[in-house]
């Protein structure tokens, strides 16, 4: 026990290896011995000597602070657990029975400056794992962390398919959060600055979407966006004496569960060449590694499974089985975590995901770490969960922890978590133990995940016992809003601003008979998102609707514009006064044809008639245009000359990101907005300069390459290739452009700061990109 805690402290601290004078045979000798008061006034006598090199002063205060944070963990006393049992759960154990459970491991302790102290949470953890101690409970079981079921049941019978075989999506939920983070009073000297990472949500992760910084104190944050693994935002503040630090920050977003049915899918062989595969497969150590343990064990347990899905099923199952929830000891104080859930026979959340991730990885394949919180009503909550990888499919959520529990009554049943995931979930990481933006200069409080926060001063890290946090979370729902929560654009074109106010930036926009929802109401201005997940405020552009009355005003026969620019009439005759403009694109109301006219409704309930020649009837496959390179080309084409506009997504103007979107949004595929976020989506086609690669149709992104100076990559500009080394692209106005230095088009200024090219062409279904109407705005 005592050479495993040195081992442990050790292990966390990658490089430590003191050269001065025996230190570390001194240092550990003492921790050895359980003497941690000892080993902390050595440590203090051993970094004040002038020859000891930062780095090493560095790994020695953090020694000196694990002590700390196992103290913290193994606090209670015999007396403290013995009163557990007795007032908790009705029975005293006897000295055979706990000695029993420490042997076991049941019953977690160390023995620390000479006395025994057990784990904070050891009692009810035996209540959670023991079959003995569960019947001499004479009390009410111990929480684990599944949350109730009702949610998922309600939600899974509301699921709908996709067009990825055996994809499915849950309804939609939106959130509201303030996150406060209070650090204690004097925990910093006075007017010391006290660093803050509060967690922030992800905007890359496609479950995820209508991220909104809504506010923060301070006020002059910085936000990591997702650069790294784990998403934050950054603030700092003076301390101030006697005094508490606060950190605040409001946010929204929106969360939408899926579910894989295992047998629908298809699982491709792997590319075993390809960087996901070589990334996700591989040891990293010190969690993620194949011992000799985990080899065996694994391969027992997958001695009869063939495929990648047989071999999940396999471990998914037996970890379920076998590893029993319990409250865990801080991670940054455990040398390897599947290791410590094998021997220790239970885990937590992430322990778990941890082992299955390893587990697979050993097996071939690729599996990755995701993590969070829980947010369902009422048991809201750090969570932690996984990834898997099919090739042909993609990347799979799978939560080990919630597979745990009694039964669910929907066909997977709690098999369910196996390739799903639920629609309460705040997705703040997407790997562990990874850095921060801006870096922490010093060790963090949690080395593997980030949900608390982290904190620390400019002499040191503050650690968990020096500051609180607290989550607050509000549900959006029609209750706050009233009925009126659905709304359709009634203009031609509908300006979507960064405040409820005419001067605030434009940020995006929206065409005529586009779906959107309302967040919130300001006035007579309205927060909007949109079908590609855009939020902003709107005034005077929207027709608010119930739920009944949207479902109305889809199910009604639609025109969509197919010109350019067009008008509306009173009368079928463009000698009558007209209505509106129309530019491509906007959608109406089809109340039936008169000669070479349609007549026509606006969602506002206005009427007119609209020439045949400028307008299409809808169909289910949106417009009679077939998704092409070739075609994405002859449409783009149609928008030479037309002039460049911040936020625009329109004939009267667009910005790079809008004209891309909109030309594949009139061949009925909604793509993400920004560049920066349609750089995520679509099947990578070249990121070297190999053009030949290419086809028509493809998207190219420009930007700045990350560098060890500036690790951020910056998407800045997306154009459509159009074959032969030329793009078209919105460049004030839109026109086309070359890569190739021999053209008289060449573009040097885009060709210097070329990064990649996706395709969206024949990616439909995949994450962020949905055919129109199967995406929720145009079939809820």
């Amino acid at each position: 026990m005592k050479a495993l805690l040195f081992a442990l402290l050790l292990g966390i601290i990658p490089g430590y290896n003191p050269r001065h004078n025996g230190h570390q045979e001194k240092v550990k000798a003492e921790i050895e011995k359980g003497n941690f008061t000892k080993t902390s006034q050595l440590i203090d006598s051993i970094i004040i000597s002038p020859e000891i090199p930062d780095n090493e002063k560095m790994k020695l205060l953090f020694i000196k602070d694990s002590l700390h944070r196992v103290s913290l963990d193994f606090r209670r006393t015999k007396a403290d657990i013995l009163g557990q049992f007795e007032s908790g759960y009705g029975f005293t154990p006897d000295d055979s029975l706990l000695n029993q459970w420490e042997q076991s491991k049941v019953l977690e302790y160390r023995v620390i400056d000479g006395q025994k102290r057990y784990f904070r949470n050891a009692v009810p953890n035996v209540f959670r794992v023991d079959a003995t101690a569960k019947k001499l409970n004479k009390k009410p079981a111990p929480k684990t962390d599944t949350p109730s079921d009702s949610l998922l049941v309600k939600a899974f019978k509301r699921k709908r398919a996709t067009e990825i075989p055996g994809k499915y999506l849950l309804p939609q939920k939106r959130m509201s959060v303030r996150y406060t983070l209070t650090v204690g009073s004097n925990a910093v000297e006075n007017g010391r600055t006290i660093k803050a990472w509060l967690p922030f949500p992800r905007q890359d992760v496609g479950r995820q979407t209508a991220v909104k910084l809504l506010a923060s104190s301070p006020s002059n944050p910085t936000l990591s966006g997702d650069e790294t693994a784990h998403s934050s935002i950054y603030m700092e503040q003076h301390a101030v004496k006697e005094n508490p630090t606060l950190f605040t920050v409001e946010y929204e977003f929106a969360s939408r569960g899926e579910w894989f049915n295992l047998s629908e899918i298809e699982v491709k062989p792997y590319n075993k060449n390809s960087q996901l595969y070589k990334q996700y497969t591989a040891e990293r150590p010190p969690h993620i590694q194949f011992s000799n343990n985990i080899k065996e064990l694994t391969d027992s347990i997958t001695a009869h499974a063939q495929t990648p899905i047989e071999m999940l099923q396999a471990i998914y199952r037996y970890i379920v089985a076998n590893y029993p929830w319990a409250s865990a000891i801080e991670y940054s104080t455990i040398p390897n975590i599947p290791e410590y859930v094998i021997e220790n026979r239970k885990g937590d959340c992430g322990q778990v995901a941890l082992l299955l991730i390893t587990m697979l990885r050993y097996k071939g394949i690729p599996a990755r770490w995701q993590s969070g919180w829980m947010m369902h009503p009422g048991e809201v909550n750090l969570h932690d969960w996984a990834e898997v990888y099919f090739e042909g499919t993609g990347w799979v959520p799978c939560d080990v922890s919630f597979g745990r529990g009694d039964e669910i009554p929907i066909d997977p049943g709690r098999e369910f978590f196996m390739s799903g995931i639920d629609s309460y979930r705040l997705y703040v990481n997407s790997d562990y133990s990874d850095s921060f933006a801006p870096e922490k200069k010093y060790p963090r409080s949690e080395t593997v995940d980030f949900q608390r926060g982290e904190v620390e001063s400019d002499k040191w890290n503050l650690y968990f016992d020096r500051w609180r946090y607290k989550m607050e979370v509000s549900y959006l729902t029609p209750d706050r809003l009233g009925d009126k929560t659905l709304g359709v654009i009634c203009n031609s074109v509908g300006t979507l601003r960064a405040e409820p106010r005419y001067r605030a930036e434009l940020v995006t926009q929206a065409l005529l008979g586009t779906p959107v929802r309302i967040l919130e109401k300001k006035g007579s201005w309205s927060r909007v998102q949109t079908p590609d997940s855009y939020t902003g405020w709107m005034n005077g552009s929207v027709q608010e609707m119930t739920k009944t009355e949207w479902q109305h005003y889809v199910q009604q026969p639609k025109v969509v514009i197919t010109s350019l620019y067009a008008r509306s009439f009173e009368q079928g005759d463009d000698q009558s006064q007209p209505v509106s403009d129309l530019v491509i694109g906007n959608m109406l109301e089809l109340l039936g044809e008169h000669g070479s006219y349609y007549k026509v409704r606006y969602p506002d309930g206005r009427e007119g008639y609209i020439s045949q020649a400028d307008a299409e009837v809808v169909s289910d496959k949106w417009v009679n245009r077939e998704l092409t390179g070739e075609s994405i080309v002859t449409l783009a084409h149609q928008f030479m000359g037309i002039p460049y506009l911040w936020g625009g997504t329109s004939s009267k103007g667009f910005d790079c990101s809008g004209f891309t979107k909109t030309v594949y949004f009139l061949h009925g595929v909604i793509i993400p907005r920004d560049a920066s976020q349609q750089a995520l989506v679509g099947k990578l086609v070249d990121e070297t300069g190999d053009f030949s690669k290419l086809q028509p149709g493809d998207l190219l992104f420009f930007g700045e390459k990350a560098t060890e100076q500036n690790p951020k990559e910056r998407v800045v500009h997306v154009a459509i290739y159009i074959g032969n080394k030329r793009f078209i692209h919105a460049g004030n106005p839109i026109r086309v452009n070359s890569l190739d230095p021999s053209d008289e088009l060449y573009d040097a200024h885009n060709a210097t700061r070329y990064l990649r090219a996706k395709r969206i062409v024949g990616e439909v279904g995949t994450e962020g990109i949905d055919a129109i109407f199967e995406n929720e705005f145009y079939t809820d």
